[in-house]
Formats: C-alpha cells, structure tokens, sequence
C-alpha cells in the first residue's frame, strides 16, 4: 500500500511538462491520501504556488479506492475554475490515457 500527498512531484519540474504542453498522468490506484479535509487549505495553497505551471494543463487521475476517487472528484471542477487545470479522474488507466489525448 502507498501514501498519496500532495508533494511535489518531480514530472511537473521537467522541461516536457513545463513547456512543451505535456500533461500530467496520476496513478493512484492502491493508494490513500494521507490529509483530513481540514488540511484541504494546505492542498490549495500548494496548487496555487504551481498554478503558474498547472495553467492550461490537463491531468488525469487514476483511482481505485472509494475515498480516493471522492477526493479526487472535490477538486476537478474548482481546480479548473480556479487555477485553469483540467483534471478527470478515471477508474482505468486506458481511459485515463484516452483523455488526455484528445
């Protein structure tokens, strides 16, 4: 089992996802996030000093826990309104894949 954080993530520090408009592929799956949702304020205070790089973005996060997936859902409308990243979270990483590709 693996700890899922809102860390930086080494991927998003690389020239390919800075600036050649890569996206952003997360797998989750087998993992929990370790933060209540009294600490939702530390996640959002990390996206925005990243928003700069987030912007435009798409991301896809691969999930396979019931508690995971509901996280991942609370931010994929309001990091897009927010911050302009796109993310969706998927049950399969084909589908995953699919859309980010289109």
């Amino acid at each position: 089992m693996q700890n899922a954080t809102f860390e930086t993530v080494e991927v998003r520090r690389t020239e390919e996802f800075q600036n050649l408009n890569y996206n952003l592929l997360s797998d989750y799956r087998d993992a929990y996030f370790i933060f209540d949702m009294n600490e939702v304020g530390l996640v959002w205070d990390f996206l925005f000093s990243i928003e700069h790089i987030l912007k435009g973005k798409k991301g896809s996060v691969i999930t396979d826990k019931p508690l995971t997936t509901a996280i991942a859902m609370i931010f994929e409308h309001d990091i897009y309104k927010k911050i302009g990243f796109n993310i969706r979270t998927f049950s399969t990483e084909s589908a995953a894949l699919h859309w980010l590709s289109i």
